[in-house]
């Protein structure tokens, strides 16, 4: 075997494993098999993963975000830890090859921004590389907005674990491996409905064609296209699919402020319902308020200052 059938069948068993562990085996399968063309393409002679190799690889790119950057590192560090546990000869990129990470800010969409995004996905194309993409893609960013779900926990849901009776979704192991129960609003109750009846029989809710959950790196691609689409103007901020989540939140904290509803008691149920593992989480999305709202809502917001340091700025 060459170095590039060798690497692609320790991939793959590298997968199974992760994949009866619990763990969704597209996660770092994109970047991986990048790195096997890679070296199948430029190192082809080698008989294993060498130092030159990585850091070639590893190079950030033109135009590449350094967290993207910094995936692609940590994708390389599980399978040569994987290698290396194995047996084979490889070279390990520690975290000391990891770039200092860019925090993201939270893009919040407007009214307007929302509207237009949404009516843009509802219309996304047929695509013969991505086929059903058309029905899939405005079921899926809705479940995210409405229910203010992590990008990576529809992906998960298995089929058993969406009541289309009564709206029920149970989200299996997520964040720190915490299982929760959230509920569908009518409207995405129906449209979920009518989106399962087109799919048929399957194990997990959004499948792809060919078996199995869709990735993260799809969901990304998809959401870019839609946003390019959309022909809206978002200067230099980069909105991302996890900022559907920010934007449930903030805009559910906002009407609670506007209504003039008890903020202090309902921010434990918005916490328990978007699976934070601490309430500081859960507080953060003050900062992301309108300042009109923080400082004419009438609620004495330094209560909060032990829990979360910085909460009244």
């Amino acid at each position: 075997m060459n170095l590039k059938e060798i690497l692609f069948q320790d991939l793959q068993d590298m997968l199974d494993i992760k994949e009866a562990l619990g763990f969704n085996k597209n996660t770092y399968n994109v970047y991986l098999k990048h790195f096997i063309h890679f070296c199948g393409e430029h190192y082809g002679a080698s008989s294993s993963i060498t130092k030159e190799m990585v850091l070639e690889w590893i190079r950030i790119r033109p135009r590449e975000n350094i967290n993207t950057r910094n995936r692609r590192v940590i994708a390389l560090r599980h399978f040569t830890e994987y290698q290396a546990a194995i047996g084979r000869q490889t070279f390990i990129p520690t975290s000391y090859y990891n770039l200092p990470s860019q925090p993201f800010k939270p893009y919040l969409f407007t009214d307007h921004e929302l509207f237009v995004l949404f009516h843009t996905i509802d219309r996304i194309p047929p695509y013969w590389g991505s086929q059903q993409r058309e029905f899939t893609v405005p079921v899926l960013f809705r479940m995210m907005y409405c229910c203010g779900m992590r990008p990576n926990e529809p992906l998960k849901l298995k089929h058993k674990d969406v009541s289309l009776d009564t709206g029920e979704i149970y989200i299996r192991q997520s964040k720190r491996c915490k299982d929760r129960h959230i509920y569908m609003s009518n409207d995405l109750l129906v449209l979920s409905r009518k989106y399962d009846e087109y799919m048929g029989n399957r194990e997990y809710f959004f499948q792809r064609p060919q078996g199995g959950p869709y990735s993260t790196h799809w969901m990304t691609n998809q959401f870019k296209i839609c946003l390019r689409n959309s022909n809206l103007d978002f200067g230099i901020a980069r909105p991302r699919p996890y900022d559907l989540r920010h934007n449930f939140a903030t805009r559910r904290m906002a009407t609670w402020l506007e209504a003039k509803k008890d903020i202090m008691a309902l921010l434990p149920y918005l916490s328990a319902y978007m699976g934070h593992s601490e309430f500081h989480y859960t507080l953060y999305y003050i900062h992301l308020l309108p300042e009109r709202l923080i400082h004419n809502s009438g609620i004495q917001w330094e209560n909060f200052s032990d829990i979360y340091p910085g909460v009244t700025k």
